[in-house]
């Protein structure tokens, strides 16, 4: 949570500097382990945040923080970004990105699934698939921070 505090932080002082950034701050409320299989490992009403910033200055850069508690797990440079539409009523944004650890880099693709008939603004999930993890995270219970 602190990570994500100093991050905000930095954001809100780097718009004087940058010319124009966005930002979304989710807060969740469970956090389920699913296999491959999409079978529950395991289920924890634990809270986090999730927070999604694009930067414009020389060029446009977008990164995703997620935390678990006040422990930053993830942080990625956003690569590439693709929406699709499976159903007329569901909405699902994939970012791809990577996180450099040490010498090698981490791989990611996050999905916010929204349900566009319930709500259009804010995910009814969000899905985080590590490349060759044997698990994926899914986020849920999803509320809009306004900072």
């Amino acid at each position: 949570m602190k990570k994500n505090l100093t991050i905000i932080l930095l954001l809100i002082s780097f718009s004087s500097i940058a010319q124009n950034y966005t930002k979304e701050v989710y807060a969740y409320h469970k956090i389920t382990i699913l296999d491959r299989k999409d079978n529950i490992k395991s289920s924890d009403d634990t809270k986090g945040l999730v927070l999604y910033a694009k930067i414009y200055a020389d060029k446009k850069e977008e990164y995703i923080d997620i935390s678990v508690g006040k422990k930053s797990i993830l942080s990625l440079q956003i690569v590439n970004k693709l929406t699709d539409f499976p159903d007329p009523n569901i909405k699902v944004e994939m970012f791809q990105g990577g996180q450099k650890k040490g010498d090698k880099y981490l791989l990611a693709n996050v999905f916010f699934v929204y349900l566009t008939d319930k709500n259009k603004n804010i995910p009814e999930k969000i899905r985080i698939d590590i490349i060759n993890a044997q698990s994926v995270i899914e986020l849920s219970g999803l509320v809009k921070l306004k900072i």
